[in-house]
C-alpha cells in the first residue's frame, strides 16, 4: 500500500490591518442605490504543500464572487486599477463584471512575462454560483448551502505569493434585495481548505492561519517566516494523526 501523507488545514481570510479575525469589514448595501465593491489582500506561502480541498466560507447574500489568484498583488496591479486593498467599484465607475475584466487582463499579461516560473500566475479558484436551495415561497426564501468549487489541486512553493479578491454585491436571492431596504453588514471572505506535503515524508504544518499567510497586518510572515505552522505545530514524518 502506498504512504499515507499527513494533512493540514487551511484558514486564511482578507482581513484590515488590525487582523480583526471575523466579520472584519462594514459594507453599506441599499437596494434602491446599490453599490458594488472590491475588497482583496495578498499573502505569501509559508510551506511547500499541495492544496486538495478548498471551499469559501462568507454572507452570500452580499457576495457575487471570491477569486484565489497565484499572483501578487504588483503583478496584478490592484494599487493602480482600484487604489487601495478596499474600493467602492460603483463610486470609481465600475461595476463587479468591469473590475474583473481588468483584472483578468493584468493577470493575461503577468502570464506572458513569467518565464520558467514555479508556480504561474493563474486563476486557481473561484465561487460556485451554484450554490442557493429554495425553501416555501422562492422570492424569499433562498438559503445559501455548502458548495465546494472543485477547484483543482494547487501545488505551492514557500514565499511565492497570492491573492484573495472578494467581489460584493447584493444578490438577487438574499432577502435584503427581496425587501428593497438599505443596510449596514459585516462581511467577511475567507477561503479554508486542506492540504498535504508533496510526499509522505514531507513535514507539514498542522494549520495554515491569516496570521501566518496575510500581508498588512500585525504578523507579517515575510518579516516572521519562522511563523509559518506556529499556530498548530508541525506534522513530522514519525508522528501519528490524520492522513489522505
Amino acid at each position: 500500500r502506498a504512504p499515507r501523507r499527513r494533512v493540514g488545514k487551511l484558514l486564511t481570510m482578507i482581513s484590515t490591518g488590525t487582523f480583526k479575525p471575523h466579520d472584519d469589514y462594514l459594507l453599506h448595501f441599499d437596494a434602491a442605490r446599490p453599490s458594488e465593491y472590491l475588497y482583496w489582500q495578498e499573502g505569501r506561502w509559508p510551506a511547500n504543500v499541495s492544496l486538495v480541498h478548498l471551499y469559501w466560507h462568507t454572507h452570500h447574500a452580499y457576495v457575487d464572487d471570491l477569486w484565489a489568484v497565484s499572483a501578487g498583488a504588483a503583478s496584478l496591479r490592484l494599487r493602480q486599477l482600484f487604489g487601495g486593498m478596499f474600493s467602492n467599484l460603483t463610486a470609481l465607475g465600475l461595476d463587479v463584471r468591469s473590475a474583473q475584466r481588468l483584472i483578468l487582463a493584468q493577470l493575461s499579461r503577468a502570464q506572458s512575462e513569467c518565464v520558467a516560473c514555479a508556480s504561474p500566475p493563474l486563476l486557481r479558484c473561484s465561487l460556485d454560483p451554484d450554490r442557493w436551495e429554495v425553501e416555501g415561497d422562492a422570492a424569499r426564501s433562498h438559503y445559501s448551502r455548502y458548495r465546494a468549487p472543485h477547484c483543482p489541486e494547487w501545488d505551492v512553493v514557500a514565499g511565492e505569493p497570492f491573492t484573495l479578491l472578494a467581489f460584493h454585491k447584493l444578490q438577487p436571492q438574499g432577502a435584503l434585495q427581496a425587501r428593497g431596504v438599505s443596510q449596514h453588514y459585516w462581511m467577511h471572505s475567507g477561503l479554508y481548505g486542506l492540504y498535504v506535503g508533496k510526499d509522505a515524508a514531507q513535514p507539514i504544518p498542522h494549520g495554515m492561519y491569516y496570521e501566518d499567510l496575510m500581508l498588512g497586518g500585525s504578523s507579517h510572515p515575510l518579516d516572521k517566516p519562522e511563523r509559518g505552522g506556529k499556530q498548530a505545530g508541525w506534522w513530522k514524518p514519525t508522528w501519528g494523526g490524520k492522513h489522505y
